[in-house]
């Protein structure tokens, strides 16, 4: 999604040059094969999911909203015709006491959520017509989800410093991921991956303030989302036990996968869903260490506990392809191809790794 021109009434997606209409056209195909529609402040989801999860009544706003030729859809019997990202050009109302009342023009100021000045819409004498546009989107950083002429929206709210201190402790786990590789694929001293510890439960309590304490959780809204968040749940602290109480040598306790799947669930409370352009190249990472681990159990000597939690990393794994990658598709065949793609990449880059690492001893 990117704003035009300085001014920006209309939702412009990849490489456009103009806004793209909503009844005709690659949008329109995408309504028609996804099961519902997300616009967010960073782009617009779209699933495969056959259902998504019930939306408290007291976290978003739902009206009917019908489709409509000038845009996504018009909201006419709700509230008088209030129409949902116009493709043709925007009208402002110079009296917005004209304009119907309902849950969405009270929660703002003067009945807009734009606040900037400039933003391409024209004043209109005699517009008794609201019509929400990008600026109202970036603005009131609004979510916005369209499901069988269905509209929900709420506002989201989330502090800065939350922003910040995600994407700080982000950059930190992918430096000690990167430091990890090197050292484990060098056969450097264990000893040195013990200083990591106490980020390993720094992870957690900020996995679980974000998700849980904060309770962004709530704001998931497919049934895999979900699911893939427990999983991941549930591996990260299964690993953490498992290395605090040191029964994992080398092969297991260099927290490359642990790391990877906090990152998965910290993007997981920016974007409130897996559908967001880290989870490919995360599901990759952890995929090339999970198929390491299962070549290494398969030809050294490994422990029962070691077993059971190379067992645990093919689930999660699978978890990542099912429901992070083949729900995000657009469609079964092309989620298919994203799968077999990872698995056969992440299988390669693990055999080249095992054989570089182990050359010489076996």
């Amino acid at each position: 999604m990117t704003i035009a021109s300085g001014a920006h009434p209309y939702l412009i997606f990849g490489d456009a040059d103009q806004v793209m209409p909503w009844t005709h056209g690659s949008l329109y195909s995408l309504q028609l094969r996804s099961s519902f529609i997300r616009i967010t402040q960073r782009g617009m989801q779209y699933s495969n999911s056959k259902s998504l999860l019930d939306l408290a009544s007291t976290q978003w706003h739902s009206a009917r909203c019908e489709p409509t030729l000038d845009g996504l859809c018009d909201m006419m019997s709700h509230a008088g015709s209030m129409i949902w990202f116009p493709d043709t050009a925007v009208a402002l109302p110079d009296d917005f006491s004209r304009l119907p009342d309902n849950a969405y023009m009270q929660r703002f100021p003067n009945g807009s959520a734009c606040t900037s000045m400039h933003t391409g819409r024209a004043v209109s004498m005699t517009d008794e017509r609201y019509e929400v546009s990008l600026c109202d989107l970036l603005d009131s950083n609004l979510d916005v989800i369209m499901q069988d002429n269905t509209i929900s929206w709420r506002q989201d709210t989330t502090a800065v410093w939350i922003y910040v201190v995600i994407s700080v402790f982000c950059i930190y786990l992918i430096s000690c991921i990167s430091e990890n590789i090197v050292c484990s694929i060098h056969n450097t001293a264990h000893h040195e991956f013990r200083r990591q510890r106490y980020t390993v439960y720094a992870s957690l309590c900020l996995i679980a303030y974000v998700l849980f304490i904060d309770n962004g959780q709530r704001f998931l809204v497919t049934t895999e989302d979900k699911a893939l968040m427990w999983h991941l749940c549930v591996y990260v602290a299964a690993q953490a036990i498992a290395q605090a109480w040191e029964v994992t040598h080398e092969l297991h306790g260099t927290r490359i996968s642990l790391f990877t799947a906090s990152i998965s669930l910290l993007t997981l409370r920016i974007h409130y869903s897996f559908d967001n352009p880290y989870t490919l190249i995360l599901c990759i990472i952890f995929g090339v260490r999970s198929m390491f681990k299962f070549i290494a159990c398969h030809t050294l000597h490994t422990s029962a506990p070691e077993l059971l939690l190379q067992l645990l990393d093919m689930f999660t794994f699978c978890s990542l392809l099912d429901n992070g990658l083949m729900s995000n598709s657009i469609d079964y065949f092309s989620g298919m191809a994203t799968q077999l793609t990872v698995v056969v990449v992440c299988f390669l880059m693990a055999v080249q790794i095992f054989v570089y690492k182990n050359a010489g001893t076996v």
